[in-house]
């Protein structure tokens, strides 16, 4: 597959912060997966944990804030927000109801990456953490 200028940018959405270092350390390396599925099915990724969080500080409140900012500003320039996995952090919380707010088109897929289908407004099995 070939990307050009026209390809989809979709903002990948998934939790960033874990409960110890190992679970952020997983959810890094689960977003770097995503951010390969997108990639194999035509759209580029755009990944906050990996272009903003390298350089703030997620543990630093006027950072993070800066960096929720940044995100929020990033998803106008996104064809879609991808919505990964049942856990929806705050800060996905965020992402989930801006792109609500902007019409901004949504698409939940399990941690495998598998399409969930008509979940957009509506209720799900997704909990918050």
């Amino acid at each position: 597959m070939d990307l050009h200028e026209n390809t989809p940018v979709v903002y990948i959405c998934s939790p960033f912060r874990g409960a110890t270092p190992d679970e952020q350390t997983a959810n890094i390396e689960n977003a770097k997966r995503y951010g390969r599925y997108a990639i194999a099915n035509g759209a580029i990724p755009f990944i906050a944990h990996l272009a903003i969080c390298g350089f703030l500080d997620d543990s630093d409140p006027e950072q993070r804030k800066l960096g929720m900012q940044a995100d929020l500003i990033m998803l106008n320039h996104c064809a879609e927000l991808w919505v990964f996995g049942d856990k929806i952090s705050s800060g996905m919380k965020a992402e989930i109801d801006y792109c609500t707010q902007k019409n901004i088109p949504i698409r939940y897929y399990t941690t495998d990456c598998q399409p969930l289908s008509g979940l957009k407004g509506g209720s799900h099995d997704l909990y918050f953490v």
